[in-house]
């Protein structure tokens, strides 16, 4: 692990736990067991490692829906379940702190967004298409509907957050969601 991966780790952690504002550069050396001078030669200031955060936790989230989507042992139902698992996982482990940039570095917050329904919106499209062409979806459903219900899981209130229950409660729910979108091939 790099001396910056570190610094994002430890910085993402103490913001999780004490708030992006009660977080100082003191706060995060300490952590880390450096000297500020050095944590000062990888970040300039406290906004800069912010931004750095901020794009780490883009750059992950959009890394994991690449690594679902190219997987080619599951099927697209398969494939959709285990994005919207994912989605919801990471809203609901990422709150916190997505509330706390919205409502302290709006700009910061809104490119987050920006970057999560892009990614969103990127592998919808491929996989509509596909299903669409197997003759899989309802013919009631289509890529706005199904772009809808993924950036949706995005959106998540603080009284969903109660507990691990209600997480899992939220996942099976997409599930059926999800199940209720393709055909019935029994019949």
């Amino acid at each position: 692990m790099t001396r910056l991966e570190e610094i994002l780790e430890v910085a993402c952690k103490l913001y999780y736990q004490q708030g992006i504002k009660s977080v100082s550069m003191d706060d995060i050396a300490e952590s880390l067991a450096i000297s500020k001078k050095t944590l000062y030669n990888t970040v300039s200031n406290k906004n800069e490692l912010l931004i750095l955060v901020t794009k780490n936790l883009s750059s992950i989230f959009i890394k994991s829906l690449h690594d679902i989507n190219v997987r080619n042992n599951i099927t697209q139902k398969e494939k959709l379940k285990h994005i919207a698992k994912f989605i919801l996982t990471f809203t609901c482990e990422n709150f916190l702190f997505i509330q706390q940039l919205k409502n302290t570095h709006r700009r910061l917050w809104v490119e987050l967004e920006y970057d999560q329904h892009t990614a969103i919106l990127k592998i919808m499209g491929p996989i509509y298409q596909e299903l669409r062409k197997e003759k899989l979806l309802k013919r009631s459903v289509n890529k706005d509907l199904l772009n809808f219900i993924f950036l949706g899981m995005c959106k998540v209130k603080k009284d969903h957050l109660n507990s691990m229950e209600s997480s899992q409660k939220r996942i099976e729910i997409s599930e059926l969601l999800i199940d209720g979108l393709f055909v019935n091939l029994e019949n």
